[in-house]
């Protein structure tokens, strides 16, 4: 697992979250809340809100967006990267993000954070296999 100084640095989307709230609290809010409207209260208190997303991150939340919805994107590029800088896999990535493994693999390859898949080269002398001439072989058996 990576610890919390090493997360990689939030899409230009996300900048204003992560400022407001770090790279840690930005993902814990992705997580939990990423894809809908939050109704930020206007006092911390003992809000649900704290209950779900932890003390700091409600309280960065009130200080910044208090007493407004906050349409929290999804961050799904962002998370990704974050996931395998963890060193999860793709396929934990792709359930843990809601994509396909192809998806994850290619918001990877976008960002510069996975090589490109290279086939083998065919032998210089390739021969397909033996086939048959059926109408011959028919014309040999009358």
């Amino acid at each position: 697992m990576t610890d919390r100084a090493s997360l990689p640095p939030p899409t230009p989307e996300l900048a204003p979250l992560a400022q407001a709230l770090g790279r840690e609290g930005l993902l814990t809010l992705l997580v939990k809340r990423g894809g809908t409207r939050l109704p930020v209260p206007s006092k911390v208190g003992s809000s649900k809100l704290v209950d779900e997303l932890g003390a700091d991150v409600a309280a960065s939340l009130v200080e910044h967006w208090g007493g407004l919805v906050l349409k929290v994107p999804l961050g799904r590029t962002w998370r990704v990267e974050v996931h395998r800088a963890q060193g999860l896999s793709y396929a934990e990535i792709a359930t843990r993000v809601g994509l396909t493994e192809d998806g994850v693999w290619r918001i990877l390859r976008t960002s510069g954070l996975t090589g490109e898949r290279r086939r083998r080269p065919l032998p210089d002398a390739f021969e397909p296999p033996a086939q048959y001439d059926l109408l011959a072989w028919m014309e040999d058996d009358r």
